[in-house]
């Protein structure tokens, strides 16, 4: 009879798939092991639940064949994410990962979980510490992040800045490597002020995490206010301890998704706003010095944080060295021979 479940094991694949049918002669089960009928679907998915946590066979239908061209970008099933699957797909999660490692500074891990989270319904919030963990093994040196949008905007008691919080100390306290805080900074029709924003910063400071703005977009008709307010979060950003660095969603009209926060207009025309992130980001923000040794041959000064390049001549000779500038300063040492 159709109307009962069968349970169908496919033998043609590398690693073997189980599936529930109620058709067991369709063609994608030619080949495969039938097992039933059975008088209970749910009682046979309960089963092969359980049945999973030991034999972990797969359950997806992907075309995950290596020669598959169209496969190639193949993104594997979550359900060896959490270690609930070791089908051939897992030798892609291996292989892709391993591709990047080395060459990815930052990893959003996680993104937007406040409103995209049918997944952790499903499979409970530890798989979120399970991708964490899964991610810095494939890639120890990558510094992960939890990422979201709405953290700034609004006030400091909003359910989506607040469930952000949550989520940062569920993950910290269950052990996640967790290695920094992304905050999208999106603004539009909301401009919060520079201090509260700054508050905020101050309250997702407790976690003892860098804090990066990565995806800041200024939505506004108004160039100058446009302007206006680029520089001020630009300069209130800047100022805080625990920002490690700002990036922008997009920067040219024809490849933003909202065109009107582009700093380049469509003709490649500078907004005042690009203006305002030139000026500040590539020309206040740099430290040019010209400086001459006492008599030990030493100088000093102070300057922004960052990489600098650094030419000492001496008598017609000169040699470049380079040096990184952070919070607790950096000797370099430069011999002219």
């Amino acid at each position: 009879d159709k109307s009962f479940p069968y349970l169908a094991i496919t033998l043609r694949d590398e690693f073997p798939g189980v599936y529930v049918t109620r058709i067991p002669s369709e063609e994608r089960f030619k080949g495969a092991k039938i097992y039933g009928p059975f008088t209970s679907v749910a009682a046979l998915r309960h089963a092969l639940q359980l049945l999973q946590r030991v034999f972990q066979f797969r359950t997806c239908e992907l075309d995950i064949a290596s020669d598959d061209a169209k496969n190639r970008f193949f993104r594997p099933c979550l359900l060896h994410a959490i270690k609930q699957c070791t089908a051939p797909c897992a030798n892609r999660v291996t292989s892709t990962v391993s591709h990047f490692a080395g060459k990815l500074v930052d990893w959003d891990v996680i993104n937007e979980d406040y409103t995209n989270h049918e997944i952790m319904d499903v499979l409970g919030r530890d798989a979120m510490i399970d991708w964490f963990k899964l991610a810095n093994k494939a890639d120890p040196k990558c510094r992960l992040f939890l990422n979201d949008f709405g953290i700034l905007e609004g006030g400091r008691s909003s359910a989506h800045r607040q469930h952000f919080y949550e989520s940062l100390k569920f993950l910290q306290s269950g052990g996640a490597p967790i290695g920094g805080i992304g905050i999208q900074s999106h603004f539009g029709a909301v401009l919060p002020a520079p201090t509260e924003m700054l508050g905020v910063l101050d309250q997702f400071s407790e976690f003892g995490l860098p804090i990066e703005l990565t995806e800041a977009s200024f939505n506004l008709d108004d160039r100058q206010l446009q302007a206006d307010y680029t520089r001020d979060f630009l300069i209130a950003m800047f100022s805080h301890r625990n920002v490690h660095g700002i990036m922008l969603w997009g920067f040219w009209e024809k490849r933003h998704w909202r065109p009107q926060a582009a700093l380049f207009a469509a003709d490649w025309s500078m907004r005042p706003h690009g203006q305002a992130w030139l000026d500040l980001v590539h020309k206040e923000w740099k430290s040019d010095l010209n400086l001459r040794t006492d008599a030990s041959g030493s100088s000093s000064a102070r300057g922004f944080l960052g990489d600098y390049q650094i030419t000492v001549s001496l008598d017609g000779k000169s040699k470049t060295a380079t040096g990184h500038l952070d919070h607790d300063g950096d000797v370099i040492t430069v011999t002219l021979e």
